[in-house]
């Protein structure tokens, strides 16, 4: 009797395990290549940007993207987002700015330490 409900716990544990696969297996993957803020014109880490005005274009925020101009080299790219972050106010995407801003310098010490 032991060996019948093992077996019957197995046979669970396999077609559990199967039909995770299958739902892994059949949902969507979405693939893209984030990179760092870089100048594809001139290679300039976090250049300083313009952005011209509004086209008055509209559709799903996760087809916005944005035209930018490098002051660096004054060549025009275009930045596709790969990330949201919501923000109510200004007030508080300026806060996160900050933050972000803080962990890169203090990222960069740590490396420069070692």
């Amino acid at each position: 009797m032991a060996d019948t409900g093992r077996d019957a716990r197995v046979e669970e544990l396999l077609n559990r395990g199967v039909e995770a696969l299958e739902k892994i297996a059949s949902d969507p993957v979405i693939e893209y290549e984030a990179g760092p803020p870089i100048c594809p014109h001139c290679g300039k880490y976090d250049p300083e940007v313009t952005t011209p005005a509004s086209d008055g274009a509209h559709g799903p925020l996760s087809e916005l993207a944005i035209s930018a101009q490098c002051m660096n080299c004054g060549s025009m790219f275009v930045v596709v987002i790969e990330s949201y972050s919501m923000h109510r106010t200004p007030d508080t995407a300026v806060v996160e700015i900050q933050e972000r801003k803080e962990r890169e310098r203090a990222g960069n010490e740590n490396s420069s330490r070692n």
